[in-house]
């Protein structure tokens, strides 16, 4: 046997070695992911299920706000404008949510 057939085998070895090593890497890799995978379905799950229940609680508390033969149309008009001013409120902080924002991202990239 020639040194240099002891060479190829070593290089042989080494690199089923490495395949090897790999391949058990990898396993262990796939593995956890799906475990992972399993853990996160579960939590989609429980989240699934918990939103459903407030959508439900949510159309079970829910009033008609259609006006009515009968009623009066100063509470309509009372609750339209408080839904309006509510509207504002959210854009008034949203806007200052976003000014703020660009300007952190502004002070980042000087």
């Amino acid at each position: 046997m020639t040194v240099w057939t002891l060479v190829w085998w070593v290089l042989a070895l080494g690199a089923v070695a490495t395949f090897a090593l790999v391949g058990l890497r990898l396993w262990r890799s796939g593995k956890a992911l799906f475990a992972e995978l399993s853990a996160a379905g579960r939590a989609f799950e429980d989240l699934s299920r918990s939103i459903d229940a407030a959508v439900a609680a949510q159309q079970a508390a829910q009033t008609g706000i259609r006006p009515t033969l009968f009623d009066d149309p100063a509470e309509h008009r009372a609750r339209l404008l408080t839904l309006r001013l509510e509207r504002e409120d959210r854009k008034a902080r949203r806007k200052a949510s976003h000014r703020a924002t660009y300007e952190r991202w502004d002070e980042f990239n000087r």
